[in-house]
């Protein structure tokens, strides 16, 4: 029983064009719309990116404390 694959191939080289062809493609296909329109679904997927700024003035106490509970109730949820 022989072990050479190579009977399966249907061309020479056919292997090869594939590859070439996902190296020449994008990766991230926008969608076929003609006339320009964006459904609401594309455009959440496409948020834009907000700046990055630091913060000049310390976070209040109390927020602190409202976002602390509100991580110790999500920890503590019974999803059953």
């Amino acid at each position: 029983m022989s072990r050479n694959h190579n009977d399966k191939k249907s061309a020479p080289g056919s292997n090869n064009r594939n590859r070439k062809a996902m190296r020449y493609s994008p990766r991230y296909r926008s969608s076929n719309n003609q006339n320009g329109h964006v459904t609401e679904d594309e455009r959440l997927l496409r948020r834009p990116t907000q700046p990055l700024i630091s913060p000049t003035d310390p976070v209040p106490q109390e927020q602190v404390k409202q976002e602390q509970h509100a991580l110790e109730r999500a920890l503590h949820l019974d999803f059953t």
